[in-house]
């Protein structure tokens, strides 16, 4: 928006450039019709999506011998099934679960196969967002003292700092044009002192033939972009997004030998399939509890339903068909304290997720909350509590505003503040910009160590010391909060204390099969030991 504006000042006609999303729905349709033609390369794909064909798997003749000792039961599980598999293995990751660290496991276990058999095999990493492959790829830029040959594909102000630097195309070209360079360099200068002994005029006049074709070849390769297919061609991981791997041309030619999508329940079946085609084997790293994709409701309402629906997402469904052989569930978290993981684990996973997390390193230091991990501020009986619609169809509540406002004063006066690492989430937008003015106003975003405020869309894979969640919602419906995924993604990114701001008994009366805040507040009025309920009029 910040380029649009002076263009509205001037009058200046505006136009989108539609080019980069017709690039990406044609890549997508392009998949499509390739699975329909069976153009793919893992054995028997079509039928074990479609169910009617159990993959099959390998074991190594050898143990796995993992890098970290550290490595749970789950994790070392999860990689021997994704590794065993011949064709496509799950991996569902719940919140703090180190499903980032399993990625990175499972491709340093396929680099040791390929050095064992001097194999030429190729992996692709990709993701929904850039922040995660980013992710992955930073953990693996220090393999084999930088050695490996990663090439990560994207715009560059989508790339972070320190891959950008390392693994980009043009980083790449660069360091590999400068040394052709010297190495040219270098021997010339050590022929040139060969030469300055010979006397003989047909070898001069050959060596300085061979110097001219040598300069020759220096200047086409300082055209950088002529290194392109040699670069990656000699790559051993190709990384980016799931459809904008393929912007690179030379990309487009490639098949691998395995793919690891990570946050693969967050894309869409037709985005999956972009990357899976390509590959032999196939492993989704996901959690279908957390954030599905993402689809516009107001552009097409059919398609944002669907979205929705477990039956028509490619990991849902595979989660469900796939034999045991080929599936692992993380099943124990190390970011939330113990009190935070178990409400997560009861509410969202069944009770299956453990907390290997000593509570003495996810201790607050808020002398109000003292002993205490989830507080629930409730505004139930505050007057001028309720919800209010704006022009654009977004809510905001003024009544919880001021509860977040108080609390970080509260914060401030206890003198924590400069120290605290604090999230603000909201469903809503409106809410959002309501808060973001109201904290900016007052400066607290200058004293804390760190305010991120923000929808919940935008918290999946971050995590903060401290989350203060607004409900805002108190009339009618509680809204897409009734989305289990939504509250999920919300209440798992606290690490040491979690805070809610809402009006608990309409929350817990909305009657609704979906509405996980009845299970919520239960948990928190059984587990007074750690959880407190404080009215909104006392804060």
């Amino acid at each position: 928006m910040g380029k649009v504006r002076p263009l509205l000042r001037k009058h200046r006609p505006v136009m989108e450039d539609f080019r980069a999303n017709i690039s990406a729905y044609k890549r997508q349709h392009y998949a499509i019709r390739a699975l329909h033609d069976d153009n793919y390369s893992s054995k028997n794909l079509k039928d074990i999506l479609l169910n009617l064909d159990e993959p099959t798997y390998t074991p190594f003749l050898q143990n796995i011998k993992f890098s970290k000792d550290t490595l749970n039961s789950s994790q070392k599980e999860a990689i021997r099934k994704a590794l065993y598999s011949d064709s496509i293995s799950l991996i569902q990751g719940p919140p703090g679960t180190g499903k980032t660290t399993v990625i990175k496991e499972i491709v340093r276990q396929i680099l040791m196969q390929i050095n064992k058999f001097d194999d030429t095999s190729r992996i692709l990493v990709v993701s929904q967002s850039h922040t995660a492959v980013d992710n992955i790829i930073e953990g693996l830029v220090d393999i084999d003292e930088g050695k490996l040959d990663i090439i990560r594909i994207g715009r560059a102000e989508n790339i972070s700092p320190k891959v950008e630097e390392t693994c980009t195309m043009n980083a790449i070209r660069k360091k590999m044009f400068t040394e052709i360079k010297e190495k040219s360099n270098t021997y010339i200068e050590q022929q040139n002192l060969l030469y300055a002994n010979i006397t003989e005029q047909k070898s001069l006049d050959r060596w300085e033939r061979i110097k001219d074709i040598q300069a020759d070849w220096i200047n086409r390769c300082s055209n950088l972009e002529t290194l392109d297919y040699q670069v990656i061609k000699s790559a051993t991981i190709i990384a980016g997004t799931c459809v904008g791997f393929l912007s690179n041309d030379f990309v487009k030619e490639l098949d691998f030998d395995y793919v690891i999508i990570d946050e693969a329940a967050k894309a869409t079946t037709p985005e999956l399939l972009v990357s899976i085609i390509k590959s032999k084997k196939i492993i989704l790293v996901g959690d279908q509890n957390q954030l599905p994709a993402y689809a516009d409701q107001e552009l097409s309402p059919i398609i944002a339903k669907l979205t929705k629906e477990p039956k028509y997402r490619l990991f849902d469904l595979l989660f469900n068909v796939l034999p045991d052989t080929h599936k692992q569930i993380l099943t124990v978290q190390y970011r939330m304290r113990r009190n935070i993981g178990n409400l997560i684990s009861q509410v969202f996973y069944e009770g299956k997720i453990a907390t290997e997390v000593d509570d003495k390193n996810r201790m607050h230091p808020i002398k109000k909350f003292a002993g205490k991990s989830i507080i629930w501020i409730d505004t139930s009986m505050m007057d001028r509590k309720d919800e209010s619609r704006l022009k654009g169809g977004s809510y905001c509540n003024y009544a919880e505003n001021t509860l977040v406002k108080k609390l970080l004063e509260g914060f401030k006066n206890e003198g924590v503040l400069p120290n605290l690492d604090i999230g603000i989430i909201t469903g809503y937008r409106g809410q959002k910009d309501l808060i973001r003015k109201s904290v900016n106003n007052s400066g607290y975003d200058r004293i804390a160590k760190e305010i991120d405020i923000n929808t919940l869309d935008a918290f999946q894979g971050r995590e903060n010391d401290i989350i203060i969640y607004s409900t805002v919602r108190t009339k009618n419906s509680i809204g897409f909060q009734k989305e289990k995924e939504r509250v999920n993604v919300a209440f798992s990114r606290a690490k040491n204390l979690l805070i809610i701001c809402g009006d608990m008994d309409f929350f817990y009366k909305f009657d609704n099969p979906d509405n996980k805040f009845i299970e919520i507040i239960d948990y928190i009025c059984e587990h007074e030991d750690e959880c407190l309920v404080i009215p909104g009029g006392e804060i």
